[in-house]
């Protein structure tokens, strides 16, 4: 019932980009939200979608820039769900506030995690996070983890992406 389901699924997305029917796809069958952006300026373009068992990657390139990639997984590690939890619970600190140093917390929109930056000459930037509701209404499936890495962009770049992304079925 379930191969049928997903066969009316890719006949009816037919008409939708192979992104879109991918993410379709893989948010229906899989045990957590999938996000894409949903208003990218028009010099950012989907390079690749890979959907693989557990894992949704979506890579996409900037026409004078570089790339960011967003990688969706429940076995992304490095996350401290309570370390979060007790970052929220003391108050909430505005993405505006000055990104420094190598690693630290950060609040974007509905997201929290950590904020990394890496000294590499491609300008390696990660921002691995959870949406903020999950932290206090965890799924039953498990917590979903989220990871934007960007290179050769700006912080600006990675958090004007963060901001964009919405659920498949929101």
């Amino acid at each position: 019932m379930k191969k049928l389901l997903f066969l009316i699924l890719f006949l009816t997305a037919g008409g939708c980009g192979g992104t879109d029917a991918t993410l379709s796809s893989a948010d229906y069958e899989l045990p957590f939200h999938v996000l894409q952006p949903e208003s990218l300026s028009e010099e950012w373009a989907a390079k690749e979608t890979i959907y693989d068992e557990n894992l949704v990657i979506l890579t996409y390139e900037h026409k004078e820039k570089g790339t960011i990639e967003l990688i969706q997984d429940q076995q992304i590690q490095g996350l401290n769900k309570e370390e979060l939890r007790l970052y929220m619970n003391e108050g909430a600190w505005p993405v505006s506030a000055k990104i420094d140093g190598n690693s630290q917390t950060l609040m974007i929109d509905d997201y929290v995690g950590e904020w990394s930056a890496f000294p590499e000459a491609d300008q390696h930037l990660q921002y691995t996070f959870v949406r903020q509701f999950d932290l206090y209404a965890e799924p039953q499936q498990g917590m979903p983890y989220y990871q934007v890495i960007g290179r050769d962009v700006s912080s600006s770049d990675i958090i004007n992406f963060v901001e964009s992304l919405e659920m498949i079925n929101g």
